[in-house]
């Protein structure tokens, strides 16, 4: 459900900040959606069984991303990729510290851990950090279209990750659904393009 973020980024964008998109990155953002679907594997009457709270979160969460991108380079625009890093990871920090330590039993003994202190590092850093400050260039750099088009990578690092560490197998729908989704990706860089040979004449 995360890669759905470039779609929301568009209808946000076109709603609420007057964007106007090319019809490529529509078609392209269409065809994802089909993509999505197929991987997701929805059929007529699957949506019976999902957790509509953890659905309902998990829209809410790409809509904050949507939101977030387009206001990172409208407002913040004068900051570097380095502040807004900062400025955001700990403003995550604290309100899910808050929350953490408020509703949960937080051990914090076992944060001190060998092995859980290399995960934390390794998340903090890579999965977090570095993550937040590439994201960041390509939205001051870029388009927000862009640069929330990363999310169409999750469902190949999870498929990857899936498959190496929990033995999940990846089926025919798996790889039919990615290969539509990538034209998501490609269709902002095209559009770019277009812009540029525009500006040029």
């Amino acid at each position: 459900m995360n890669a759905t973020t470039p779609i929301w980024t568009m209808i946000v964008g076109l709603l609420f900040f007057g964007f106007v998109f090319r019809r490529i990155q529509w078609m392209g953002m269409g065809v994802a959606l089909v993509g999505l679907i197929i991987l997701l594997g929805i059929r007529p009457g699957s949506f019976i069984t999902v957790d509509f709270i953890g659905f309902a979160t998990m829209i809410g969460a790409t809509l904050c991303y949507a939101v977030g991108s387009q206001l990172s380079k409208r407002l913040l625009g004068g900051l570097s990729m380095y502040q807004l890093t900062f400025a955001t990871l700990l403003g995550a920090m604290a309100g899910s510290g808050v929350i953490a330590l408020t509703t949960e039993t937080v051990e914090l003994a076992k944060i001190a851990e060998p092995a859980n202190i290399g995960s934390l590092v390794g998340l903090g850093i890579f999965g977090s950090g570095v993550a937040y400050i590439l994201f960041n260039y390509m939205v001051l750099k870029g388009s927000h279209e862009f640069a929330t088009s990363v999310t169409y990578l999750v469902p190949a690092t999870a498929m990857i990750w899936g498959y190496t560490l929990l033995d999940e197998p990846i089926g025919w729908s798996l790889i039919i659904g990615l290969i539509l989704i990538y034209p998501g990706c490609l269709s902002p860089i095209v559009a770019d393009e277009h812009k540029k040979k525009e500006l040029l004449l």
